[in-house]
């Protein structure tokens, strides 16, 4: 998990670099996450994400090809072009507001890797909340990958705060 989600705040020109990036670091992080922390979530509701995720995996897939096609269309003439970089501008995925979105994904996961416990998961996955909702919105792509976050963050256990299964 130490590779995922690193990103190059060099490149701000062009905002679909980190995006892409985001967007194909998702199915590694979800893998990863629920094999290897396994213990964070309740037992019994994990069971269900495994096959909920294989069903995510095809839009993420999706929304990545739509991301490297408006990159590929990014020289051309083309209004429905325009039109995706504006609203990624307008959703605050350029400049400095992408720059402490990502940013924000980087704190909470190199937080998570020293300190692995569900407060910090909740976090983590709350960041990545605010990149993909306002990028889903921005392309109109499926919601369904943040559905299937929130629904993980929901099985996440041991919660500070919040009552514990008996």
């Amino acid at each position: 998990m130490d590779e995922l989600f690193e990103f190059n705040f060099d490149q701000w020109e062009d905002p679909y670099p980190p995006l892409i990036s985001f967007v194909s670091d998702l199915v590694p992080f979800f893998q990863k996450l629920m094999k290897n922390y396994e213990s964070l979530f309740i037992p019994e509701r994990l069971e269900f994400a495994f096959p909920a995720f294989e069903e995510v995996q095809e839009h993420i897939m999706n929304t990545l090809s739509d991301l490297e096609f408006f990159q590929a269309q990014s020289g051309a003439d083309s209004t429905r072009r325009f039109n995706v970089r504006e609203r990624l501008v307008f959703h605050g995925l350029s400049g400095p507001q992408a720059k402490f979105k990502l940013g924000n994904i980087n704190y909470w996961k190199k937080r998570f890797l020293v300190t692995p416990v569900g407060q910090v998961l909740v976090s983590l996955l709350k960041s990545i909340d605010v990149v993909l909702d306002s990028l889903l919105q921005a392309i109109g792509a499926s919601h369904a990958i943040k559905e299937f976050k929130d629904g993980l963050m929901n099985v996440v256990d041991n919660v500070p705060g919040e009552p514990q299964p008996i």
